[in-house]
């Protein structure tokens, strides 16, 4: 690159070169632009043969000569960042970038250049790269813009950038402060177990923790360790901990032990990030103790240690978090659950305060003893399925035991297994019917339902023409008719059919406007199919949820769209419904 034989400025020289036919040449443009460098040999004879321009300078080639032509295009030198948009003060970040030419780039933060950012070595790329510490770098500590400037092979030295120095590229970060985000695993927690506190610190090394009794200093640790002297004199039941912050996402965690006799009732939980700097306060206090040092803590509640930890961190960059704990005498509990009937799942839910994950041992006991299961607590809950088939009925209690001497009990019904001869009656309202005619004997209310605890309700029949009445004892169960009974439990009613076969099937007098009626079938069947008899009357369709105690969507006639509405949607054995005609008619029963 040093074979030119002309230093100064100029667009042609002639030159001979070595006997190797090889030299090269430096070219140094001073402005942008597009350029056609031009080579003629003077071929064997040693004499230009061709033409000359205007100037007296070669032009073309001619006799022997030959000539070559390369277009080069010239930008300006430039420096493209690649930083962020925005640092957190306190934490790391990287300059870098990519230069277009050179060996060094030097970076000046707000025309200043310091030591570590004077003449970065480009590599192959011609890219280069430094990491900033914002905690420790002075042009890096205060909130707001700061711009980067970058200088291709500026020669080397620290300092101010002299106003005559143009840069290469610049680009504009902004510095903000550190957050800090904190939360508890639960807000609650048995003795005994533990819990998390976990968040986000930005611009952060380490959070301090500081876990405040329900009755102030005075009160025990949380960790049932004996109370301290935190500070000289000074012995209290304050739990002090620390957690790192970790340097890629930020995060921290730290789980807190409770100990087995330690006061019940809400502790408070105090996160503390010391900021940027890493001090406590405005007077620079290098940890929370001894911050704390300069303070009476003995004998203070909670609201006054509050008080003082908002005092240290004061007209400062340091962050805090209030949170409260509660903790609870260990328990389980169990919810109500509903009876079964043979061969269907039984499922027992239950709340406790024990930690995530803690098991619990769940059985169920009766006739027979079902299979025992460990469940797992997830969320304050438990869950456990028991299968019943094979299972006699009667009445079983259920325990929840969390293997520490805390247990609930409660009982369940199972149930006999429905079937068509058998109606299944939920605590509360019921809304029935019965599917056939039934046999003399066993066929009015006192012998079919007599021995139904109803709470002392009367059984409910709606007449359309006269209204609500309540049935006599010894009226008689017909079908096609809806009838409302309430039981204080789950229960199940059996039925006594009549199989004498010469009689009509049975049939129901309905009148304009809403009809109680009975659905007259041992298996299920669509709306539409069962109410052929008055398809061109029924309307609306409606029935009643006896476990929910809730009433069903409502059944439209000519609904064909597939939903919870549709014309085919079933009805039930057992079960009572209002139906809604629009003239009187006669309601024809689907079985014998």
């Amino acid at each position: 690159m040093n074979d030119n034989p002309n230093l100064g400025e100029t667009d042609h020289f002639n030159h001979t070169i070595d006997e190797d036919s090889t030299r090269t040449y430096a070219v140094k443009f001073n402005d942008t632009g597009s350029y056609t460098i031009k080579v003629i040999d003077w071929g064997a004879n040693g004499v230009f043969d061709g033409t000359y321009d205007a100037t007296g300078v070669p032009f073309a080639a001619g006799g022997d000569d030959s000539e070559d032509t390369v277009d080069i295009t010239v930008s300006p030198k430039a420096v493209t960042f690649d930083v962020p948009a925005t640092a957190v003060i306190g934490e790391k970040f990287t300059i870098k970038g990519t230069a277009s030419t050179g060996t060094y780039v030097t970076v000046a933060v707000d025309d200043y250049v310091y030591l570590e950012l004077d003449r970065l070595v480009l590599d192959v790329n011609k890219q280069f790269s430094k990491e900033i510490d914002t905690a420790v770098h002075p042009a890096f500590k205060i909130a707001g813009l700061v711009r980067l400037k970058a200088f291709i092979d500026r020669p080397p030295g620290t300092g101010p950038i002299e106003p005559t120095e143009k840069d290469d590229g610049s680009v504009v970060i902004l510095l903000v402060n550190g957050s800090l985000v904190a939360e508890l695993s639960s807000t609650y927690v048995a003795q005994g177990d533990d819990f998390k506190i976990s968040g986000t610190a930005r611009g952060s090394k380490s959070v301090d923790i500081v876990i405040v009794p329900p009755k102030g200093s005075g009160g025990t640790m949380i960790d049932g360790t004996a109370k301290w002297e935190l500070c000289p004199g000074q012995v209290v039941g304050i739990y002090l901990a620390s957690a790192s912050v970790a340097e890629i996402d930020h995060n921290f965690s730290k789980k807190i032990y409770v100990g087995d006799d330690v006061d019940t009732g809400n502790y408070l939980v105090v996160v503390l990030s010391p900021g940027s700097d890493g001090l406590y306060g405005k007077a620079g206090w290098a940890t929370l103790p001894e911050a704390l040092a300069n303070y009476n803590l003995v004998d203070k509640t909670q609201e006054e240690i509050l008080a003082i930890l908002q005092n240290i961190t004061a007209e400062s960059d340091d962050l805090w978090v209030q949170l409260y704990m509660k903790v609870e005498l260990p328990f389980v509990k169990l919810d109500p659950i509903a009876s079964v009937k043979v061969g269907e799942p039984l499922v027992v839910t239950g709340t406790t305060n024990r930690e995530e994950g803690f098991a619990i041992v769940v059985t169920v006991k009766g006739p027979v003893e079902l299979t025992p299961q460990v469940v797992t607590i997830t969320k304050g809950t438990f869950n456990a399925i028991f299968d019943t088939t094979g299972a006699p009925a009667g009445t079983y209690t259920v325990k929840a035991d969390d293997g520490d001497g805390h247990t609930d009990t409660t009982t369940v019904k199972i149930l006999p297994a429905i079937t068509p001869t058998s109606m299944r009656l939920y605590e509360h309202w019921n809304f029935i019917s019965v599917p056939k005619k039934l046999v003399e004997g066993n066929n009015n209310f006192s012998q079919v339902f007599g021995m139904v605890n109803t709470s002392g309700h009367s059984i409910f029949y709606y007449d359309t023409v006269i209204g609500w009445r309540a049935v006599n004892a010894s009226d008689e169960v017909k079908p096609l008719r809806g009838y409302w009974i309430y039981s204080a439990e789950d229960t199940v009613v059996y039925l006594t059919y009549d199989t004498y076969p010469l009689r009509t099937p049975p049939t129901r007098q309905l009148y304009k406007g809403w009809n109680a009626i009975g659905f007259s079938d041992t298996v299920p069947a669509a709306a539409n199919s069962a109410l052929t008899s008055i398809e061109k009357s029924w309307a609306y369709l409606i029935g009643f949820d006896a476990r929910s105690q809730v009433y069903e969507s409502a059944i439209i006639n000519n609904d064909e769209t597939g939903g919870v509405h549709d014309e085919d949607s079933l009805m039930y054995p057992m079960k009572g419904y209002w139906v809604y005609v629009t003239e009187d008619c006669e309601l024809a029963g689907v079985s014998i």
